[in-house]
Formats: C-alpha cells, sequence, structure tokens
C-alpha cells in the first residue's frame, strides 16, 4: 500500500473520498467534480445524520462521496482506495505539563507569524500561558466580540488577560449582521449544514487573522476533545475547515497524538481533572477552576436562505416536519441545507 493523504487526529483538516471513483480531495466541491455529476445526488440518510446532530463522520450530505474518519489515513491498495486507522501511540512517560510545552514547541517552530485566539475558558488561557513561557515575549493576542448576551466572551477574554499581564488583546469586533451575511461562505468551506451559527465566527476570526498578516492562529481547540472525551465530529472539522479557507493554519497543543494517548492513558472525565491539575502549575486558581459554560450563539432569523421547493421535496425523505416560521435549530439546519445544495449543485 501506497500512502495517499495522511488524515488528522480530530477531523481538523477534512478530506473527502469517493471509493468507486477512486478519488479523493480536500473539498467536497473538488471531489464531485471529478466524478459524474449524478454523485451530487442527496444522501438523505447522510443529510438526516445531520439533522439530527449525530454525523458519523464518514457520510456526506451527498452520495458516493465519503468523508476520511478522523484517524485515518488514505491509502491506495492495487488501484483501490484503502482508509487505514492509525496505530495508537503508547502513552508518554512523566507529567502532562513537560508534554504540552514541547509539543508547543515544535507547534511554534512550524508557524512564521502566529497569534493566539483567546476565548474565555481555561483552554486557550493555559495556550496563552505556554505561548509567553516558551517564547518568553508578549504575544499577539486575538478574540471576537459580538456584543450578544449570553454568547460573548469578551469580559472573561479580557479577564483573562489582566489576570495575566498579557498586554493589549485585538478585539475583533463582530456585528450580527455580519455572521448572518458570512454564512454563505461559511457553508461553502465546511460543506455541512449547521444547527447553530457559532462556527462562523471561527472563519471571521481566521479571516482577520489573515488580514493582520498572521499565517497560523493557536487556539485551545481540542481539548474538550481529549480530556473530557466530548464528541469532535459537530465542531472542530467544520472549524478547521473554516480556518484552512482563510489561508491560516489551525494549531492547537490537544491535536498532537501524543497528547491523547497520554490523555486515554490517565483516563477522561467531564471535568478535565488531569488538565486543571496541569494547568495549575501556570495559571491562577481562578482561571484553573473556571467551569465550562458551552456558549451557543443566539437563533437568527434566516427565512431568505431558505427554499420552499426543496423543502418540499426533501421533508417527506427525510420523514421530518418543517419549522414554524421564526428562528431556532431546525430553520437554521434547513437554511443552511439550502445554502449547501444550492452551492454544490445538488439534486433531489
Amino acid at each position: 500500500m501506497s500512502l495517499l493523504h495522511q488524515g488528522s487526529l480530530f477531523g481538523e483538516s477534512p478530506h473527502y473520498l469517493a471509493q468507486d471513483e477512486r478519488v479523493h480531495a480536500s473539498s467536497l466541491r473538488e471531489l464531485l467534480g471529478q466524478i459524474n455529476r449524478d454523485s451530487c445526488t442527496v444522501d438523505t440518510l447522510g443529510l438526516r445524520q445531520y439533522f439530527e446532530r449525530r454525523p458519523d463522520g464518514i457520510r456526506t450530505c451527498f452520495q458516493r462521496a465519503e468523508r476520511l474518519p478522523a484517524g485515518f489515513d488514505l491509502y491506495e491498495d492495487g488501484g483501490c482506495l484503502r482508509t487505514h486507522r492509525r496505530d495508537l501511540l503508547p502513552p508518554p512517560a512523566g507529567p502532562l505539563l513537560p508534554l504540552l510545552e514541547e509539543r508547543t514547541v515544535a507547534l511554534l517552530a512550524g508557524a512564521k507569524n502566529v497569534a493566539v485566539a483567546l476565548s474565555g475558558g481555561l483552554d486557550s488561557a493555559l495556550v496563552l500561558s505556554l505561548v509567553r513561557r516558551l517564547t518568553g515575549r508578549a504575544v499577539p493576542i486575538l478574540t471576537i466580540a459580538t456584543g450578544l448576551p449570553g454568547y460573548c466572551e469578551l469580559e472573561e477574554t479580557l479577564t483573562t488577560a489582566r489576570t495575566l499581564d498579557c498586554g493589549a488583546v485585538d478585539v475583533i469586533q463582530v456585528e450580527s449582521a455580519q455572521i448572518i451575511d458570512a454564512l454563505p461562505d461559511a457553508i461553502a468551506v465546511c460543506e455541512t449544514p449547521l444547527f447553530n451559527l457559532h462556527p462562523v465566527s471561527k472563519l471571521l476570526l481566521a479571516q482577520a487573522a489573515a488580514q493582520r498578516g498572521f499565517d497560523a492562529i493557536i487556539t485551545g481547540d481540542g481539548a474538550d476533545q481529549v480530556f473530557a472525551g466530548s464528541d469532535a465530529r459537530n465542531y472542530i472539522p467544520i472549524a478547521g475547515a473554516m480556518v484552512r479557507a482563510s489561508g491560516v493554519k489551525l494549531l492547537s497543543p490537544f491535536f498532537d497524538e501524543r497528547i491523547a494517548a497520554w490523555a486515554g492513558h490517565h483516563g477522561t472525565d467531564p471535568g478535565k481533572t488531569a488538565l486543571r491539575h496541569a494547568a495549575a502549575a501556570v495559571l491562577p486558581s481562578e482561571i484553573t477552576q473556571r467551569k465550562k459554560h458551552p456558549r451557543l450563539a443566539p437563533d437568527f432569523l434566516l427565512e431568505n436562505f431558505r427554499d420552499e421547493t426543496l423543502e418540499a421535496q426533501l421533508a417527506p425523505q427525510l420523514d421530518l416536519r418543517l419549522p414554524a416560521a421564526g428562528p431556532g435549530p431546525e430553520q437554521t439546519l434547513w437554511a443552511t441545507t439550502a445554502i449547501l445544495i444550492r452551492h454544490l449543485g445538488g439534486i433531489c
């Protein structure tokens, strides 16, 4: 067998394949362009998984087009495509913090001009602290501010920066209208329906980073998956595609297989106890003990993106009732499905 494409631990660098046609690509659009047009037929089973918020990490919304599963590599074997799960690394010996430092050094070595993307939680605060300690200097910090009640983390983010004596934070102000206006571009690059527009903020952040001349952002993404066992499939591949499309690298020490091997050996738990214990050596307790508050974007009115004809065709096939008028996750799913199918020229 010969290696065609090395996959990513959580699918943060999405890749696609069509087994029968023996082709693969980094985007669905590119893949579908290499195979017959009837392959743009909607896969109702795959689409239903997104409506149920349980994608299996393999099916896409289009027939004969598959996603390379997270943690798998793609090989050519006798003219056929084969996916193969990478062997798990043995768990590294020793404590977690030195391992995190080692892997963060390796990440920084591969980026010319990197900024820390800071949110209000523990994970990005730890990454910021590590980067500052390892570089011995102030580092650029970017954060998104929406001003939306219950969603915006600016207060927590600025508190973290002050606590760590980090100096200025580059605050990227984003209005609701900008999130909605960016939705078609966001769906075009993530190539999946969304039930909430939270990932669009990652696209806007990455675009702002690119405009400022950064070639990479380093984040705390993946920590929940590695240390709390959270499912990556509804967010990490989407965020990865958003950042990649902006010409920026998405970096995180928590995407490293050595970190995942360490966590798997020591056990995961919803409170991320092992990570909090390691962070206590470099962060004050008000940050290490900060509780996780999952934040979704508020539901926006997306009626203008919906397609009545498409919905009339798809709803019976999906065995779903159409949602009543007004914002909500179901309306968001129908709106983003319409955008996706129009973008890729899908047929029902």
